[in-house]
């Protein structure tokens, strides 16, 4: 199955447990157990940490109010097919990673590159939920009632992608499944994990190479990933394995006493988006 068959795919259901494993390495964290950890340990430091602002530039205590109004109990509200239309098409937020919202009859979807389908329901007039994970998508129109952005509401977060033609969308696309039908490596993957993973066996990452997100992820978990790998010694080789289905790089990472399988994400500026890192091949 082709990538564009994938993102055709109407009817594929996803489980409450495999979309949480998606949001957490969507949001670069390895599993959901870390992603969950992140958010408590935010939530317990809200009190004496409200001025603190973190690497996206919002206070923690910002990030806090965020969370807690993503999470809160949502109702769906009745919404005619015909004016869901508008919303309908893809969204971008780097090259080759895209949102495409679609709909089947009176269902609507959406669905991340590389990600399953998820069902989202109205509650507001340009503004929708899932009720797998605590997130909605909200969208912006400009004067003339045209849609011109979505914007993912998250783990405290707010994503804003811009909107794309079905042409340029293809052609993203496209690039995508010849990569990965090629096995062919993003640029500059290969430098940037080699330095990450430098910087966290030192306890010295350089964030300035890392989207907010991830930063904030690595900075968070620095204390238990540099022990974790530190200890398997210096690096003796790096291999491209292939190509995931959203576009990130997979390599194996020999070090002196352990393999590790490390996956990685660039965004459009070469900085690292997402990352995982898992023990063995």
């Amino acid at each position: 199955m082709t990538l564009r068959d994938s993102l055709a795919i109407k009817d594929l259901r996803i489980s409450h447990s495999e979309s949480l494993e998606l949001v957490s390495k969507t949001l670069g964290l390895p599993d959901w157990n870390t992603l969950s950890a992140k958010i408590q340990g935010e939530r317990n430091g809200a009190a004496s940490n409200q001025n603190n602002a973190d690497s996206s530039g919002i206070s923690t205590d910002e990030r806090s109010q965020k969370l807690a109004e993503q999470s809160a109990p949502r109702t769906a509200i009745p919404f005619a097919s015909q004016r869901f239309d508008k919303f309908v098409g893809y969204y971008q937020l780097e090259p080759g990673i895209l949102f495409k919202i679609y709909r089947e009859g009176g269902r609507f979807f959406s669905q991340i590159t590389g990600q399953a389908p998820i069902e989202i329901f109205a509650e507001s007039d340009k503004k929708f939920f899932t009720t797998v994970v605590h997130a909605q998508v909200s969208f912006i129109t400009n004067s003339r009632d045209q849609v011109t952005e979505l914007i993912l509401h998250q783990d405290g977060f707010e994503r804003h992608w811009k909107r794309i033609d079905k042409k340029t969308a293809d052609q993203l696309i496209t690039a995508l499944e010849r990569r990965i039908k090629n096995n062919l490596p993003g640029a500059g993957t290969e430098d940037a994990l080699r330095r990450f993973i430098d910087g966290i066996t030192s306890g010295n990452p350089n964030y300035d190479e890392m989207a907010s997100e991830q930063a904030q992820a690595i900075r968070d978990q620095l204390s238990g990933l540099q022990p974790f790998i530190g200890k398997e010694g210096a690096i003796k080789s790096i291999r491209f394995i292939g190509v995931q289905d959203n576009g990130d790089d997979t390599y194996h990472v020999e070090h002196e006493k352990r393999l590790f399988r490390w996956t990685i994400g660039l965004d459009s500026d070469g900085k690292i988006e997402r990352s995982w890192v898992t023990s063995g091949g």
